[in-house]
């Protein structure tokens, strides 16, 4: 008997760190003791719900280790008293009982069934074991039976190392001699205990977010405990892994990215998402709804038919804007007109006058330089340009809300900058009408 509890505990000592080994190591031993008592069945009679029947104490050291979220193994100590009594001078029995046995234990606290962290953590157990019967009295034997043990029990957290648990056991002997009488019924055994279990050290936490890597659905990424261990980088409430645009705050319903211009299209499907659009327009906005979005509508106010987005007017009120666009130039870099142009605005500001609905817009546009820093200064003079002109025309008595007056650089080229001819004509002020 002796050889053989040894044989189940090396056995016990040897297998299990290898299961761990093979499966995780992120769970901490446990180690737990209870106190309860025995109830005999058996051909002498059933005590299992006998609460009349004398007391048999039984104390237990129970030692544990966490497999798997639906499984512990574990192995169990029992040292205690074990009988039956019927009446005086009738068949009666006693013994010392020391049972030692090997479980596994599923636990419905697994995150399929309940959450691992629960309070209340129920589980069911079974596994292989050894009891040694020594007589009290004249009518027990002294023996040593196999026993599948077969039970449940419950655990309560009371903090996240120490529990207090409940465990019910049927020990299922092989034998039927422990009670003096061999007839057609095994020997059993049922027990019922109270304990605490500690928990021996930490879980393992790779990224040190308080989240044991078990738990941890971002193992090696620090996050929030109410994403399972993952980050929310823009707060948004949409954990990283599941956040489209991780780094912007955004919507739900466009899987964590942001709609800037609330006009139903995400950001990065909208081609001008600071501003309202419709989907037919990738989301960028047509005022004047001639089907030439606004960012390269020269006449956004006003429906147009020409490829610019601008009215189609007559042709002697072209030629005036024409004639405009094309005489005035201005002196390399600078804001300076390379010659008289009063004759030309003159008839621009004529023709405002004579055509009180019009409006004028004067878009300012210069050739390309690659030497950084140019883009803002190409800016800045492309601006300087159609001020010049709007100032002029101010002058003429042309009222200053009939004019806009816009720079866009060295943007919207029309022709090669790798050429002379190619940056004259991207030098130039766009002259059109609105109505």
């Amino acid at each position: 008997m002796l050889h053989f509890i040894r044989f189940l505990i090396l056995f016990w000592l040897i297998t299990v760190p290898f299961f761990l080994l093979a499966q995780t190591t992120q769970h901490p031993w446990s180690f737990g003791i209870s106190a309860g008592k025995t109830v005999y069945t058996g051909d002498l009679g059933n005590g299992y719900f006998d609460f009349n029947r004398e007391f048999n104490g039984l104390g237990s050291i129970k030692i544990a280790r966490c497999i798997s979220p639906s499984l512990n193994v574990g192995l169990n100590l029992n040292y205690g008293k074990y009988g039956f009594w019927i009446n005086e001078g009738e068949q009666n029995f006693s013994s010392r009982l020391f049972h030692v046995n090997i479980v596994g234990e599923y636990k419905f606290n697994n995150d399929y069934i309940l959450p691992e962290d629960v309070r209340v953590a129920p589980y069911l157990f079974a596994g292989i074991g050894v009891s040694s019967y020594s007589p009290i009295n004249d009518l027990a034997v002294k023996g040593t039976d196999f026993t599948i043990p077969v039970g449940l029990g419950a655990k309560i957290k009371l903090t996240d190392n120490f529990h207090a648990f409940w465990q019910g056991t049927i020990g299922f002997t092989l034998g039927d001699d422990v009670d003096f009488v061999k007839a057609d019924r095994y020997d059993r055994f049922m027990s019922n205990q109270i304990g605490i279990t500690y928990s021996l050290g930490n879980a393992q936490d790779s990224d040190n977010d308080g989240i044991s890597d078990l738990k941890d659905e971002c193992i090696n990424t620090f996050g929030l405990k109410s994403f399972k261990g993952c980050p929310d980088t823009d707060g948004d409430g949409i954990k990283d892994i599941d956040d489209y645009c991780p780094k912007k705050v955004g919507l739900k319903s466009f899987n964590g990215c942001p709609d800037t211009d609330d006009d139903g299209i995400p950001d990065q499907e909208d081609r001008c998402p600071n501003a309202p659009g419709e989907p037919k327009n990738g989301g960028c906005p047509d005022t004047d709804e001639d089907g030439i979005i606004d960012s390269i509508d020269s006449c956004p106010n006003s429906a147009g038919k020409t490829k610019n987005g601008c009215p189609i007017l007559e042709n002697h009120h072209a030629s005036i804007l024409m004639a405009a666009q094309k005489g005035i130039r201005f002196k390399e870099k600078t804001a300076e007109f390379e010659l008289n142009v009063n004759r030309l605005l003159d008839r621009v500001a004529s023709l405002l006058k004579e055509n009180t609905s019009f409006n004028l817009r004067l878009l300012g546009h210069t050739a390309r330089d690659h030497e950084k820093g140019m883009d803002k200064i190409n800016l800045e003079l492309s601006q300087a340009r159609t001020d010049i002109i709007k100032s002029y025309l101010l002058q003429k008595g042309i009222s200053e809300n009939r004019i806009t007056a816009i720079g866009y650089g060295d943007s919207r080229p029309i022709a090669s900058n790798s050429y002379p001819e190619g940056r004259r004509q991207n030098e130039r002020v766009e002259f059109l009408i609105e109505n």
